[in-house]
């Protein structure tokens, strides 16, 4: 990090790497002013790193849940390509992608998942604002304890 406690980091690209989008089967039957109910949708978070530190990508991914017949189906992966400026502390780019990756890319598919519902036959979907920070946490927390177990367990069970 910086001085000024900034990571020295910029992000490199933006881009939807995979899209997939329709609509229920019986959708020209409905009204176009059907509500589309509460859709639960599933969010996957990708991020990998370059041996060296310096660069990395997230990949975030929502889909649909299929299974409860919604009146959309969509599947939306969006990528983020991270440097690390001249000068950055080893691992910076690291460091950025686990604890703000998903929390910086966010916002990017928002806006895409809106802007492409709402060229479907019943408006736009909004997908909810998430606490990221809470997620990774917990996934943070998650791997402190396995890292524990691991370790604890290595203790039982020395090497012969």
């Amino acid at each position: 990090m910086s001085q000024s406690g900034e990571p020295k980091v910029r992000i490199g690209q933006v881009f939807v790497s995979s899209v997939a989008f329709e609509h229920r089967e019986d959708a020209l039957q409905l009204s176009p002013k059907t509500d589309l109910g509460n859709l639960t949708i599933n969010v996957s978070v990708q991020v990998g790193v370059q041996r060296d530190g310096n660069a990395g990508f997230v990949k975030v991914i929502v889909a649909t849940d299929n299974e409860q017949n919604p009146l959309y189906r969509f599947a939306v992966e969006m990528s983020g390509i991270i440097e690390a400026d001249e000068g950055a502390p080893l691992k910076s780019a690291n460091d950025y992608l686990i604890n703000s990756g998903a929390f910086m890319m966010y916002p990017f598919l928002r806006e895409f998942v809106a802007n492409l519902t709402t060229r479907g036959r019943f408006g736009p979907v909004w997908l909810r604002p998430m606490n990221f920070r809470a997620i990774t946490e917990g996934i943070q927390r998650s791997m402190d304890e396995g890292a524990t177990k691991q370790a604890l367990n290595a203790e039982d069970h020395p090497e012969e």
